[in-house]
């Protein structure tokens, strides 16, 4: 019934002329004929044209508009003006300005959205309200609770989504299983691969169903991982993307009880953010050295949770010093020419495979 009514033109007319008769404001009246037909139902020049014949007192239905005297309107500027007066606007205000006619959308489209970064949260704060909401950074401004228009984000962030020129610096989703559903359905009605070169997640996401299809490889550089539960490093190993990276970062509250599970990964930063015990983390370091891939590899520690002089004071043995420099160590790397020099500092430790 939808769709015979959206093809009859006459019907439509009626139906404007019926919802004008309420006594509605327009755009309100726009959105509630788009929420019932669907948003194509009509560009909104068309539908204003109407609106405002009837608010005029002319009534019907079936009057052609050829005989109407020709005027000019904002879509007939030239492209170079309309991309001119895109520049200007904010974020807000060029998603409002996609919902005018389906040629400004497309026009709108191909513009640059100047995006650098987008991060989703959701959780309690400090008065213990649950809240959620997208952060969106543009040319140094915060966007949040992105709402601009229809008091609909996931459309407007879809729209983001789907911009073949987006590019983005980082991408932020830390978000609680609930909501896990949600931002993936998300991400894959966009139907574009997300280029971006720093992604922040939790270990929630590390989970089938994942995220990490929906990303262009060859633009994703950096991860960094939130691990909450320790069989999360499992599911980093099965994840072929991640060995690929410039950068691993693992952000953990426990040290990693099996370090075979990182040694598929050349280059790691590991943070420590609980009270790990230091002969734990010496002999994950040590296990470490073990691997055939590491390249690099950094430890750092948060508010000082783990002392790193206590640490070296379990790599003593003689072979490993390097005279004149007593927070250097060297541990060769079998059947190679090259070894593991270890740079142990008051906050954090360096590994690295040198000649």
């Amino acid at each position: 019934m939808t769709e015979a009514i959206k093809r009859n033109p006459m019907i439509l007319r009626s139906c404007i002329l019926y919802q004008f008769s309420k006594g509605k404001p327009i755009f309100e009246t726009f959105k509630k004929l788009c929420k019932k037909f669907g948003e194509d139902f009509m560009d909104y020049p068309e539908f204003e044209y109407w609106f405002m014949r009837f608010a005029q007192g002319n009534f019907d239905v079936d009057h052609d508009r050829n005989l109407d005297p020709k005027t000019r309107s904002f879509t007939d500027l030239p492209v170079e003006i309309l991309k001119e007066i895109g520049g200007h606007l904010d974020l807000s205000d060029r998603f409002i300005l996609r919902k005018v006619s389906k040629y400004i959308q497309a026009l709108v489209d191909s513009w640059d959205p100047e995006v650098t970064a987008l991060k989703y949260m959701d959780g309690y704060d400090s008065r213990h309200m649950y809240s959620s909401c997208w952060k969106i950074c543009r040319k140094s401004r915060v966007y949040k609770n992105f709402e601009p228009i229809y008091s609909d984000s996931d459309e407007n962030l879809l729209d983001l989504f789907k911009n073949p020129k987006l590019r983005l610096n980082k991408l932020s989703i830390l978000c609680s299983d609930d909501k896990k559903k949600e931002i993936i359905k998300l991400l894959e009605r966009s139907n574009q691969k997300i280029r971006v070169k720093l992604l922040n997640i939790d270990d929630n996401l590390l989970q089938k169903p994942t995220i990490f299809h929906m990303f262009d490889g060859k633009a994703l550089k950096e991860v960094t991982v939130r691990i909450k539960e320790r069989y999360s490093i499992q599911n980093l190993d099965e994840l072929d993307v991640f060995k690929k990276l410039e950068m691993l970062t693992i952000c953990t509250d426990f040290c990693p009880s099996d370090p075979t599970l990182l040694y598929n990964f050349p280059r790691l930063t590991i943070t420590f953010c609980g009270n790990c015990k230091e002969e734990e983390v010496s002999r994950f370091i040590k296990n470490l050295l073990q691997s055939t891939q590491l390249q690099i590899c950094y430890l750092s520690c948060m508010w000082n949770s783990v002392d790193f002089g206590l640490i070296k004071s379990y790599f003593v043995e003689p072979e490993t010093m390097v005279s004149d420099l007593p927070n250097i160590r060297r541990y060769l790397i079998p059947s190679t020419n090259e070894f593991y020099q270890i740079n142990f500092g008051e906050k954090k430790i360096c590994i690295k495979r040198k000649q």
